[in-house]
């Protein structure tokens, strides 16, 4: 979208890493993109950045009444959660470095859900995990 007058714009970052196999050979290449959250300004971009956790005790005990009353718990891998968190602010973050819109080289992405690099990650995270 084109670019805002009233609103920051955060910068973005490919992280790249090769990845070996057992042997020390390069298995593969991985690519990542990130936000550069460091203009993000608080309470104007973001409001909290702090995130829910579970403590061991409340861990356990739900193993323990699921035990007790028979329920099975099903496996959840949230490796990727924190990807899928929903954005309460309008953020808006460059275009990344060698892959520019050919037609609007001067727009912005304007980001819909979460990234690595914003200050406000696993708050979103949390907040989208709480209101399903």
């Amino acid at each position: 979208m084109p670019p805002p007058k009233d609103k920051q714009v955060i910068g973005s970052k490919w992280i790249l890493k090769v990845k070996r196999n057992e042997n020390g050979h390069v298995d593969k290449f991985k690519a990542c993109i990130v936000a550069q959250s460091y203009p993000q300004t608080y309470s104007i971009d973001y409001e909290d950045i702090f995130s829910p956790v579970a403590k061991c005790s409340a861990i356990r005990t739900l193993l323990a009444l699921a035990h007790a009353y028979k329920c099975e718990i099903p496996q959840l891998d949230v490796k990727t959660a924190l990807l899928n968190g929903i954005i309460d602010h309008d953020i808006y973050m460059s275009q990344p470095e060698g892959f520019p819109h050919l037609d609007k080289p001067n727009h912005l992405c304007k980001l819909k859900r979460t990234i690595y690099g914003l200050k406000q990650l696993a708050r979103c995270w949390g907040s989208t995990l709480d209101n399903f």
